[in-house]
C-alpha cells in the first residue's frame, strides 16, 4: 500500500512538473497521457476487455481523489518557494503536517480502493498494477529528461 501511495504521488508531483514544462512549450495533453497509461497498464496487467471496463474507471478515480487530496499540499509548496529564505520555521510546519495528513488521507484511499480492487481483479494482477504503475511512471520520468 505504501508503493501505490508512492506512485501516485509521484503522478500527482509529475502532473505538476510536467505540466509546467508543456507549458512553457505548449500545453499539457491530459487526455493523451490518460490514454498512454490507460494502454500501458492493460497492457503490462494482462486485463481482459472485460477487467478493463470494470477496473481502469476505478483506477481513474482513485488517481483523481488522491490528485484531490494532494491540490492543497502543491499550492502551500508553491507558496514556499515563492517565499524563498522568507518563509518561517512555522510556514515549514504547516507544509509538513499537510503532507502527513495527505499521505494519511491517501493511505486510507488506497485500501477503500484495494477492497474494490479485489473484487474484479486476482492478488496476481493487482501486484502487476501496482508494478506497472511504476514502470509508467519510470518511463514518463525518463521522456520528460530527454
Amino acid at each position: 500500500m505504501k508503493r501505490i501511495a508512492i506512485i501516485i504521488l509521484t503522478l500527482t508531483v509529475f502532473f505538476g512538473v510536467n505540466a509546467q514544462q508543456q507549458q512553457r512549450r505548449g500545453k499539457f495533453d491530459v487526455e493523451k497521457f490518460k490514454k498512454e497509461r490507460i494502454d500501458f497498464l492493460v497492457k503490462e496487467i494482462g486485463l481482459t476487455d472485460q477487467e478493463s471496463k470494470a477496473f481502469i474507471p476505478l483506477c481513474d478515480e482513485l488517481l483523481t481523489k488522491k490528485f484531490e487530496i494532494n491540490r492543497e499540499a502543491r499550492r502551500k509548496n508553491r507558496e514556499l518557494r515563492q517565499k524563498g529564505a522568507n518563509a518561517t520555521n512555522v510556514d515549514y510546519e504547516m507544509y509538513n503536517e499537510l503532507q502527513v495528513d495527505c499521505k494519511i488521507k491517501e493511505a486510507e484511499l488506497d485500501k477503500e480502493y484495494y477492497k474494490k480492487m479485489k473484487t474484479i481483479l486476482s492478488a496476481e494482477k493487482i501486484h502487476k498494477y501496482q508494478m506497472a504503475e511504476k514502470q509508467f511512471v519510470k518511463k514518463i520520468v525518463n521522456q520528460s529528461n530527454k
